[in-house]
This record gives C-alpha cells, structure tokens and sequence, in this order.
C-alpha cells in the first residue's frame, strides 16, 4: 500500500509538472506572437515614415521649382523696368527734351555695365544657393529611406552566420530555460530575442525619421511664407510696370 501510494504521488508530481511545463510552453509562444506583432506595425510605421519623407521630398522639389520661376520673373522684370524707363524717356514731349553730358557717357556705360555684371552674379549666386539647399536637403531626407548600417535585418546572411547567430542567443536565453526545454523553447527563445532586437532598432529608425519629419515640415513652412512674400512683391512689381506703361 505504501508503495502504491508513493507511486501515486509520483504520479501527480510528475503532471504536475507536466502541466507547468506546458503552461510556460504556452506563455512563451504567446509572447513570441505578441512581440511579433509589435514588430509587424513598427514596421508598418517605418514605412509609413519613408512614404512620408518621400512625399516631403518631391513637395520641396516642387517649391524650389516655383522659387527658380519667381526668381526669373524677377530678373524679367528688371528688364521690363528698364525698357518702360526708356519708353518714358523717348515718349517725352519737345520741351521735356533733356540732353546728357557727352564728356560723362564713357562713365554711364561703365557703370551700367557693372551694375548689369552685379545683377548677373547675384542672379547666379542666388540660383546657386537654392540648388545647394535643395540637394542638401535631398540628400538628408534621402539618406533615411535607406538602412542607416547598410545591412540591418534585412540583409541576407549566410547559412553559418544564420547557425551562429542561433548558438549564440540560444546561449544567452540558457538563463530562462529550464531543465526540461526543448528544442521548440529554444526555437521560441531564439525568434523573441531577435524580433526584440530589430523592434528596437526600428524604434530608433522611427524616433529619427519623426525628428526629421517635424525639422522638414517647419523648413517647408518658412520657404512657403518666403516664396508667398516672393509672390506678393512680384504682383506689385507687376502692378507698378502695368500703370507706367499705360501711362505713357
């Protein structure tokens, strides 16, 4: 009897044990589906960030765009500005006649001339900063829509440095494995140390990406109020040109 009885709670340990073994079995792959799916929508959020960043980058495409038209139209208007002085000055009437110095027309020339030559570079630097803003400003949005290390997760590995990868954190998971882990515990460990590993690089993927989302939109926001001041001078320009002209 007493033997029967020690082997029945034997019996029960041993279930007993069983039973816990399968309940951290089931927890364990709950949680690997759990930081799986955390996994799934930061990188969903990562994309949604680059389609973001890439969206931002053709609209500031678009702005310089309109800045290089407005800065044309600028030097167009210059050229207007001076034809309608000189339709003025040919429209005047007999007594209105006013002759220049011919001993000073060597000057005026030359200083015509070199204030021709200063607006040519000034147009040209100006073209030349903004082409220097935008390609730096390309080049910044552009360097976050690719891997930041040049492999990441999504490099392929080799098979030996797959195997190795797996010996090494099935090593480091020894501490939450018990004596009657399997190979499937190990396999588990294996996947929620790796998703935890890419979550967190992805999180700081995403923490850069919003940073300079936030930067990007704020320096879009001040080139809208620069080019809608561009535009606003231009329209008085225009309006000023248009009333001379009509008034000669």
């Amino acid at each position: 009897m007493i033997i029967l009885a020690q082997e029945e709670e034997l019996d029960s340990e041993e279930e007993e044990i069983n039973r816990i073994v399968r309940q951290t079995k089931d927890v364990r792959g709950e949680t690997v589906k759990s930081s799986q799916n955390i996994l799934n929508h930061l990188r969903g959020a990562d994309d949604t960030g680059a389609n973001v960043i890439g969206t931002l980058g053709a609209q500031r495409e678009k702005m310089y765009a309109i800045e290089h038209n407005l800065n044309a139209m600028d030097t167009q208007q210059r050229y207007i500005d001076d034809h309608v002085k000189d339709l003025e000055h040919y429209n005047r009437g007999l007594f209105h006649i006013k002759t220049s110095n011919p001993f000073t027309k060597s000057t005026r020339k030359r200083a015509a001339e070199t204030k021709l030559l200063a607006q040519k570079q000034a147009d040209r630097e100006r073209s030349s900063e903004l082409n220097s803003t935008l390609y730096q400003t390309q080049n910044q949005l552009g360097g976050q829509l690719k891997d930041p290390n040049g492999n990441g997760y999504d490099a392929m590995k080799s098979e030996l440095q797959e195997q190795k990868d797996y010996e090494q954190r099935v090593k480091q998971a020894t501490k939450y494995l018990t004596s009657e882990a399997d190979e499937e515990d190990e396999r588990m460990e294996v996947e929620f140390s790796r998703n935890i590993d890419e979550a967190q690089v992805l999180a700081g993927r995403l923490k850069q990406k919003a940073n300079l989302i936030s930067e990007e939109v704020e320096s879009q926001n001040a080139r809208l109020r620069a080019i809608s001041e561009k535009v606003n001078k231009a329209d008085d320009k225009l309006t000023i040109s248009t009333s001379r002209i009509r008034g000669i």
